[in-house]
């Protein structure tokens, strides 16, 4: 199987891998056979770097083929929403910069926040500074981090609730202060 998937007959040291990596380190045959297609679909046909990969998935807790399965589903849709972002922030072809890439995995992989939340902060960044700002985006993402917002909705909901505890209506003020200077004269 792991062969066929390689495109080539395995050698003595590819089976000591396999069975290294089955026997020894006891991941599961379905597990093994999941990341060698992996890395068989990314054209990196090495056991060497399916031995590091399977390893590294371990040490990440990625240990069953379930497991792997999800990692993979949310790797692919990530790289799918770094595409959009790419296009919506008119970045074109070039490389992102260490410290865009950096913002761009913490939002997608570690918060594993949806695209639409991020697309929000961007036109909040745009509308609030006039260009695409990651350091902006990142304070405006990570704000809604803590406070557990995962939905645009989520945002919403906590603007309003912001602007309802933070607004003050001068006329009402001033409408009670009178009523109130008014009841005392009274007096």
């Amino acid at each position: 199987m792991v062969g066929d998937l390689l495109g080539r007959l395995l050698n003595k040291n590819d089976y000591n891998s396999l069975y290294y990596l089955y026997d020894y380190t006891r991941m599961p045959a379905d597990f093994i056979c999941g990341i060698t297609e992996y890395c068989a679909q990314e054209k990196k046909l090495s056991m060497q770097y399916i031995m590091k990969t399977a390893l590294g998935l371990c040490d990440d807790g990625i240990d069953t083929y379930e497991k792997l399965e999800q990692h993979l589903a949310r790797k692919e849709k990530s790289k799918t929403d770094i595409a959009k972002l790419r296009k919506l922030c008119g970045m074109g072809e070039r490389e992102l910069s260490p410290k865009e890439s950096e913002c761009v995995n913490r939002w997608f992989f570690t918060w594993d926040m949806p695209f639409e939340l991020i697309k929000t902060a961007y036109e909040k960044t745009v509308d609030a500074t006039g260009r695409v700002q990651f350091p902006y985006m990142n304070t405006i993402l990570k704000s809604w981090y803590e406070s557990g917002f995962k939905t645009v909705e989520d945002v919403k909901i906590g603007d309003k609730k912001e602007s309802v505890e933070s607004s003050f209506d001068a006329d009402e003020f001033f409408e009670v202060a009178l009523q109130h200077s008014k009841n005392r004269m009274k007096e």
